[in-house]
């Protein structure tokens, strides 16, 4: 009799422990698919890394985990996110991120709050010339500041073309 109530118990606190962490836990990550030419645009991206995927549930860009000190045009201080679709493929031999990529990039004022986020998404076809990079300066509340083909952010950024554009670190490095 004691066993029988003891799995009883035991059962109990079993589903109780499942059902919080249903209800509770950290939501399962769903990717969507790639945003296209004909459907990139600011708003587009913000609801996708937003809304839509939650960037937070991304990961951080592999060896640059946390709030990091920045520098101009970003903020004092900034967080990295990486899609799934370019986390999940590194280390990238060729050094070209996949369609899909969304980079974003919190940019953090002094107290270590969000002032804007700057965004990369690679959209295949959009810019051909530029990695087929979309750049994005969008505010925390999600209004867009600039967006497309931000000559800035080229210009800064294709120091880096032979690692497509990327300037945080090498592709072909890895996690």
């Amino acid at each position: 009799m004691r066993t029988r109530r003891t799995l009883v118990l035991f059962s109990l606190i079993l589903l109780s422990s499942s059902l919080f962490l249903a209800l509770f836990g950290k939501k399962k990550f769903d990717p969507k698919p790639p945003l296209t030419v004909e459907e990139i645009n600011g708003k587009a991206l913000y609801r996708r890394f937003s809304v839509e995927e939650d960037y937070e549930n991304y990961p951080y860009w592999p060896g640059h985990d946390g709030v990091r000190p920045g520098q101009s045009p970003h903020g004092d201080f900034h967080q990295i996110y990486v899609h799934p679709y370019l986390y999940d493929k590194l280390p990238i031999q060729s050094s070209m991120a996949p369609e899909g990529s969304i980079i974003v990039k919190c940019n953090l004022d002094t107290e270590k709050e969000i002032k804007v986020f700057t965004v990369m998404a690679k959209v295949k076809g959009y810019n051909p010339d530029a990695g087929d990079w979309f750049w994005a300066k969008i505010s925390k509340e999600g209004d867009v500041l600039e967006e497309g083909k931000i000559v800035s952010c080229i210009d800064c950024h294709s120091a880096l073309k032979d690692n497509d554009y990327l300037i945080i670190h090498k592709l072909e490095r890895g996690k």
